[in-house]
């Protein structure tokens, strides 16, 4: 009897197992079949955040800071690097004392008929110390920047400091020259001649940075 019981009770058991897997079943199904449906949409939302973003920062939309105006931009650039009365007088005088050194330089490649090496040491030593004048102002006249004009007239200062120095390094080679004995009239005049194209390089980044701080050149 125990034996037909345990026969009998078998089939409804697998009957309710199989019941509790198909119901299983079913709930997988379900949440497969949801999970499918809303993964498009996350990923197209994801993708158009980012579109969207990248489109905030490199497709030229605002980014909530107003641009200035550039002619607002330039005018506050020219109002900064202004230059001063007591610089627009330094400037004059720079510019005579560099005058006086291009042209000594010049005279000096022409010397005239009977020049002798006293003439030549002369004429040059009176080049070597015009020089160190105009270099002497230029130094000064650049050192009265104050930090707007520093920062407005960087690039402008970057150049006047390279020509000023092409004009020690010919400086120097003239001084070298003027120790040795007996002196070359022919190398004394080569010299004067590059320094002279140094000086009209430097002249002309001077007349630069005079223009852009509203010095009249005339």
């Amino acid at each position: 009897m125990q034996l037909g019981v345990q026969i009998l009770e078998a089939p409804d058991m697998l009957s309710v197992r199989g019941r509790q897997r198909r119901a299983m079943t079913r709930q997988t199904s379900f949440f497969l079949v949801l999970a499918l449906l809303l993964f498009p949409f996350k990923v197209c939302a994801q993708y158009a955040g980012h579109r969207g973003n990248s489109a905030g920062s490199h497709g030229g939309r605002t980014t909530g800071q107003p641009t200035e105006d550039p002619d607002l931009t330039g005018f506050k650039h020219d109002v900064a690097v202004q230059a001063t009365d007591a610089q627009r007088l330094q400037f004059q005088s720079l510019s005579k004392s560099m005058e006086t050194a291009r042209q000594e330089a010049h005279d000096l490649q022409r010397p005239t008929s009977g020049s002798d090496s006293s003439t030549f040491v002369g004429s040059a030593t009176s080049l070597r110390d015009s020089v160190d004048d105009a270099q002497r102002e230029n130094r000064a006249f650049v050192n009265s920047f104050s930090d707007a004009q520093d920062s407005g007239l960087k690039r402008l200062t970057k150049k006047l400091i390279k020509s000023n120095g092409a004009v020690t390094k010919h400086a120097s080679q003239l001084d070298a020259e003027l120790e040795k004995v007996p002196l070359d009239p022919h190398r004394l005049t080569s010299l004067a001649a590059s320094l002279e194209k140094a000086l009209e390089s430097l002249q002309a980044d001077q007349l630069a940075l005079a223009k852009e701080m509203g010095i009249s050149l005339h």
